[in-house]
């Protein structure tokens, strides 16, 4: 058999039987299916893992409170890898930022406590000490939004515009009179300068999240909340790596302090997620098995006449076996990249028409080798092995069964 006359063979086959453009449709949508899947898979649990290694909110603690709230802070910072302590009421604080307030955006801020421990490393411009005033440090992807139940119709803001220009902030004053919290006629007013910037994708931080100094974060919360002098306020204890956090959580319980990570991970949600993309897998590779199984099995009786002539030709049983190995072969390589082709096109328009969600929450899309790896393997080897197994079953019983007919004639 030479390699010109089986490629001829394998192409007339291609062309004639429309059994074969069934197949391979079949296989476009399989390669779609178990790509798609898999790239999603790794894109999600790839942020993830990122989210848990460069989000602050993994390596701080919130430490309840003690009986004794005078020496906490200075028990918590004697734990070795403890960058910070704070009272937990001024981690963070959800403003109005009117200079902000426009028909595209709703001009909320989330204002974050600032040290020089917390601040992000990639800040570009200047940074502030704790006892500064009036200065923040704001995304260079800057979306002053945070109603999340509402579609993002804007740009953001670019945040190397708004280097060096201020933002007025505007609050309620609210006051703690005979047990109750009040709502004052006064309001609060302060400016503050943007003298840096930094990368909130980076650092897994949403785009309306700026840092002021821990000065300011006090003034701000103490002058439009009053403090409950009836409540203990628990802390919050910033850990230099991720990696220390059970260390610091073993040692501060051994000080008497109950602690746990402030940001945590629903691991019924990844188990389910995980095994929803194992599902989609398994159930295409389940249908790829028995639509191959229908096709070679039905394409092993319609070319039984064939088979015989070709045997006739001079062709051997391997050599049969090889034209439609070779055949099912090219049929699912052209099909894998016709599937690539359109995962390429769907790839392409989900990065563009939910760039903005993506962007809003620091996700980002990818390509993973090993998935394309693995859609091919499927794709090829699935057919070809079921095809191998029928055909070299069919061909030798085939055989025999004319072996013994001549044996019998005799």
């Amino acid at each position: 058999m030479s390699l010109k006359s089986s490629i001829r063979y394998i192409s007339i086959k291609l062309r004639r039987d429309k059994k074969n453009l069934f197949l391979m449709i079949f296989l476009i949508i399989c390669s779609v299916v178990i790509l798609t899947t898999l790239t999603f898979r790794n894109n999600y649990l790839k942020n993830l893992q990122n989210s848990i290694d460069k989000s602050i909110t993994f390596r701080t603690l919130v430490v309840d409170p003690t009986d004794d709230p005078l020496s906490e802070d200075e028990k918590i910072l004697g734990v070795n890898h403890v960058l910070e302590v704070y009272q937990n009421n001024y981690g963070f604080y959800d403003i109005n930022v009117p200079t902000y307030n426009t028909e595209n955006y709703d001009g909320m801020v989330e204002l974050l406590y600032g040290t020089e421990n917390i601040l992000p490393e990639n800040v570009i411009g200047k940074k502030f000490s704790k006892d500064d005033t009036g200065v923040a440090i704001c995304p260079i992807v800057f979306y002053p939004w945070m109603d999340g139940s509402k579609e993002m119709k804007n740009d953001y803001l670019d945040g190397n515009k708004l280097l060096n220009t201020t933002f007025e902030v505007e609050r309620e004053v609210y006051k703690f009179i005979d047990g109750k919290v009040v709502k004052s006629d006064e309001k609060y007013h302060k400016t503050f300068k943007i003298i840096g910037l930094y990368d909130n994708n980076e650092v897994y931080q949403d785009p309306f999240n700026c840092y002021i100094s821990a000065s300011d974060m006090k003034d701000l919360y103490d002058s439009t909340i009053q403090n409950n002098p009836n409540v203990l306020y628990g802390k919050f204890a910033v850990v230099d790596d991720r990696s220390n956090v059970e260390y610091v959580m073993k040692e501060l319980s051994n000080l008497g302090f109950t602690s746990q990570v402030q940001s945590y991970i629903d691991s019924k949600l990844i188990n389910s997620l995980k095994n929803t993309c194992n599902f989609i897998i398994i159930f295409t590779i389940c249908i790829m098995i028995f639509i191959s199984l229908m096709y070679i099995h039905k394409k092993n009786i319609n070319d039984m006449y064939q088979y015989g002539v070709l045997k006739s030709l001079g062709y051997r049983n391997k050599d049969i076996l090889k034209i439609n190995i070779f055949q099912l072969l090219f049929m699912s390589i052209i099909s894998f990249f016709i599937g690539i082709l359109i995962f390429e096109l769907l790839f392409r328009f989900a990065i563009i028409f939910y760039q903005k969600y993506f962007i809003y929450n620091s996700i980002f899309v990818r390509h993973f080798v090993d998935a394309y790896l693995i859609t091919l393997i499927i794709i090829l080897f699935i057919p070809t092995i079921i095809s191998y197994l029928l055909l070299n079953k069919k061909i030798n019983s085939q055989s025999a069964s004319a072996m013994l007919g001549n044996k019998n004639d005799n």
